[in-house]
């Protein structure tokens, strides 16, 4: 998890086979499925209930992300 400049809190999909499926709250039953691509922003947990205009998630398709699953040391070469 992590936060938004404006101090909104989120997370980054870190996977580059991640989906989002919106299930019926009554039969659990999937209402839509939608990949998420690598580096998307997401505004909702698992499992959270979202009503109608919720912004589930978001992704800037003119900025390639590189995204760390390791805590520790940078180093650039040739930069």
């Amino acid at each position: 998890d992590t936060v938004e400049e404006d101090g909104t809190p989120i997370q980054i999909v870190t996977g580059h086979l991640a989906t989002v499926h919106q299930l019926d709250i009554n039969t659990d039953m999937t209402l839509l499925m939608q990949d998420l691509p690598y580096g998307s922003k997401l505004f909702v947990h698992d499992g959270d209930v979202v009503e109608v205009g919720t912004l589930i998630a978001k992704w800037d398709p003119f900025n390639n992300v590189i995204v760390t699953s390791y805590t520790g040391k940078t180093h650039f070469k040739n930069v």
